[in-house]
């Protein structure tokens, strides 16, 4: 200690301790080393928890390559973030992390550059967009956020749209597989009505209209698939024998029913038609159900046919693509699962190309697919015995574990549900906000004779889910199935046909959501606190009119209780304006926005974004 404080004072420097090579350490030039066995790590040794992050720079490694991304995983795979690559240096410490995007600070560049699913979200000028010369406000912001009212709705984005009728059919559609038939159950009174020949061999899918008519993909290994159409109300059969009453199979099974509208070949042998779904083309008097999208599985192709006459409108091949269920969300897209791990998207409104997504699972095996009302996708593994969803603006995909094979499932937009069926003859809810397995439910009661097993239908009738599956008696199968009612109290069961190894929209809930016709909303915006006479610029509206229209008007006074007084007229009308639309009023302080949504179809309402609306005033700001 003396002779240390003797070189001190004889103004001596002190040797620089740098045992990484980094040029940082104890008397170093460039300061003292927090990490002085790593080179990557000097100055900052705190920068990331190796318990929390352990392939980030700086933390101990064994050997060889790793994935790296030492940020938040709620930002992975979200707008630029990626994941990068690191490699285990001789000093036993991970590198840096290589071709690594993270997250950063939000700028106003129509990115999303913090990766946390939004775009220049605080950032954007007050008017909208990133025009910093501005001055306003904009509609639908976290400050000025759009409001409900019984016509509009605000979804989980802030978004505004049309308000949907969430409709439930009372009959149950059951494709019987075993004996080529289809039952029809009155979910109320808890029976089966009516037995139809499906038409063809060996029944699946089944979708229903918005007319409530069904219809039937009949599989036909080894031949032709057919599609057979069965009308939902006695008005819409045709006495074909004009004697005056309509022959239909109620009481008994019937060659010639009168309520079975067409069936018609599809593809080409060994083709095998499964995904089936109905779009929202209900014609300009809205007379007609919808068409049909079918998916023709070993044919890898999309049919899209004519609900009305069972006519092969195109074919759209999916090469490597195998369709195995189907369902449209409220943009109009339609999406598919094929059971190797693959994601099909594709427009109707667009009619792009097909976007095939490759589903990042542990396994494969998909089995069943549904959409929520946000535009979310959710898919069951068969062998995964998991629950995926896949927020399509996000890119994002979440998994939750499940009870063992997983089979058909539906979404109770109304209750914000999922309900999936598993092979054993049970039932599982699940919420989405937040996405949890809440609740398995056996079929089978207490002292069930014949339970169900191999369930695989899932379908929502009169606010309760139904399941279908085939029984047994011990180890031995009968020849009759089940569809099973959940509702808080004993299952309650309506026996079906044999073998009833059904998918699909099986009462057409997912067909039976209505949108409102018009929906208006309104937002008084005051201009210059400190001058009333207000310059106003423009309108910056960020909308998607989809299959409808929005129209933007206006009206203006000098106070908010001069407003009453003035008329509104249409400022611009999307689709066809062109935005920005300008302001072309007096300086007057007070602007009053309306805008009205309209429906132009039942599934690709308009939606609202955003509103900018720009001002200055006179003078110095």
């Amino acid at each position: 200690m003396l002779l240390l404080s003797s070189v001190l004072l004889m103004g001596c420097p002190a040797e620089c301790i740098d045992l990484d090579g980094d040029g940082f350490g104890q008397s170093c030039e460039l300061g003292p080393d927090c990490d002085d066995e790593d080179a990557n790590r000097n100055v900052d040794c705190a920068a990331f928890d190796c318990a929390v992050f352990p392939t980030a720079p700086g933390c101990s490694c064994p050997f060889g390559m790793a994935e790296c991304y030492p940020y938040p995983e709620e930002t992975r795979d979200v707008g630029p973030c990626q994941a990068g690559v690191t490699r285990c240096l001789e000093s036993g410490f991970w590198g840096e992390c290589e071709a690594l995007v993270g997250p950063r600070i939000e700028f106003c560049n129509e990115q999303d550059d913090d990766c946390d699913g939004r775009v220049d979200e605080f950032v954007e000028s007050p008017c909208g967009g990133c025009d910093p010369e501005c001055i306003g406000s904009v509609w639908g912001s976290d400050v000025v956020p759009f409001e409900e009212n019984e016509s509009l709705v605000v979804n989980s984005r802030g978004e505004l749209s049309l308000r949907t009728s969430v409709r439930s059919g009372e009959d149950l559609w059951v494709a019987n597989a075993g004996d080529n038939t289809i039952s029809r159950i009155r979910t109320p009174r808890l029976r089966e009505i009516a037995r139809y020949r499906s038409g063809g061999a060996s029944p699946s899918r089944v979708a229903v209209d918005y007319l409530g008519d069904a219809f039937i993909a009949n599989r036909e290994f080894g031949g032709v698939g057919s599609l057979t159409k069965i009308a939902g109300d006695e008005s819409r059969c045709i006495d074909r024998n004009e004697n005056g009453v309509i022959d239909t199979s109620a009481g008994a099974l019937m060659d010639e029913d009168e309520c079975v509208l067409f069936t018609v070949a599809v593809g080409e042998v060994g083709e095998i038609p499964r995904a089936l779904i109905v779009d929202a083309s209900l014609g300009p008097d809205g007379s007609r159900g919808g068409n049909i999208w079918l998916g023709l599985h070993d044919g890898e192709a999309i049919l899209e046919i004519d609900g009305e006459t069972g006519e092969t409108l195109r074919r759209i091949e999916t090469p490597d693509f195998q369709p195995y269920a189907a369902a449209f969300d409220l943009r109009g897209t339609l999406w598919m699962i094929s059971r190797d791990g693959k994601l099909l998207s594709y427009s109707r409104v667009a009619r792009e190309t097909p976007v095939i997504r490759l589903i990042p699972l542990a396994c494969f095996e998909l089995y069943g697919l549904d959409i929520d009302q946000e535009g979310r996708v959710y898919l069951s593994g068969f062998a995964c015995d998991q629950v995926t969803r896949f927020d399509p603006l996000q890119e994002r995909w979440t998994s939750i574990e499940t009870p063992p094979s997983v089979r058909g499932m539906v979404v109770d937009d109304a209750n914000e549900r999922v309900w999936v069926a598993h092979t054993d003859g049970r039932l599982s809810e699940i919420g989405t906000s937040p996405f949890v397995l809440l609740e398995t439910y056996n079929l089978a009661g207490p002292e069930e004779e014949r339970p169900p097993f191999e369930s695989i239908g899932v379908a929502m009738s009169g606010g309760n889910p139904w399941v279908v599956s085939s029984t047994r008696i011990g180890d031995t199968p009968p020849s009759i199935g089940v569809a099973t009612r959940i509702d808080g109290e004993a299952p309650m069961h309506v026996d079906v046909g044999i073998d009833p190894h059904t998918q699909g929209d099986l009462s057409g809930s997912k067909r039976a959501a209505i949108l409102r016709e018009e929906g208006r909303t309104r937002l008084i915006v005051e201009g210059c606190t400190s001058d009333p006479n207000t310059v106003w610029g423009s309108i910056f509206p960020d909308v998607d009119p989809g299959l409808g229209e929005i129209e933007i008007r206006t009206r203006h006074a000098q106070t908010i209780a001069e407003l009453a007084d003035a008329d509104f007229e249409t400022l611009g009308t999307l689709p066809g304006g062109s935005p920005p639309f300008p302001l072309d009023i007096p300086s007057d302080h007070v602007l009053e926005l309306e805008l009205i949504l309209r429906a132009g179809a039942p599934d690709v309402p308009p939606l609202v974004r955003t509103i900018g609306v720009e001002w200055s005033c006179p003078g110095p700001r």
